[in-house]
């Protein structure tokens, strides 16, 4: 049960950035048997996710605003992924190829694919996520990223999930 709470804490995500400065003090085995089976865990649970659910934007064409709608999940693959323990807390990292696209009765018509590097570090005391970062590979996912609040609410949505996690182990 436990396993599969901390696979659910990471359904929003795509995971391998480089390691954070605090984290690089700390020795993280990613490797032990335990680990690498959690990391397979997500996998699937990561690519059965909605990860487009909400992408949703107004934007001012000049004369009009038009609605932007990209929440429709195409696919999503996870490219990379590690799960990884130390004696003070967890972390999650790697990429994650995500493709989204509009409904077919939407304003205007638009799919998109992007690849994110995404690491998380979640306290082992407390549960909370000590830190986040989620950074997209290409161009256009930094355009949606800087106009959207993108890091906030991703970050957001992750620690509900891990919150719920959290509770269902205890």
């Amino acid at each position: 049960m436990k396993l599969a709470a901390t696979a659910l804490s990471a359904l929003v995500l795509g995971l391998s950035a480089p390691l954070c400065p605090a984290w690089s003090e700390e020795k993280f085995d990613c490797k032990k048997s335990e680990n690498v089976e959690v990391a397979e865990t997500l996998k699937p649970l990561i690519e059965k996710a909605r990860l487009c659910k909400g992408l949703k934007k107004k934007v001012d064409a000049g004369l009009f605003k038009v609605k932007i709608k990209v929440d429709q999940t195409r696919s999503v693959e996870v490219e990379h992924i590690d799960y990884c323990t130390s004696d003070a807390s967890r972390k999650i990292e790697g990429t994650v190829a995500v493709e989204c696209s509009s409904d077919d009765d939407a304003e205007v018509h638009i799919t998109l694919a992007e690849s994110f590097d995404v690491a998380i570090a979640i306290s082992n005391k407390t549960c909370a996520v000590t830190d986040f970062r989620i950074e997209p590979q290409g161009d256009i996912g930094r355009l949606i990223a800087k106009n959207s609040d993108f890091e906030d609410k991703v970050r957001k949505a992750v620690e509900k999930e891990i919150a719920k996690a959290c509770d269902s182990a205890s």
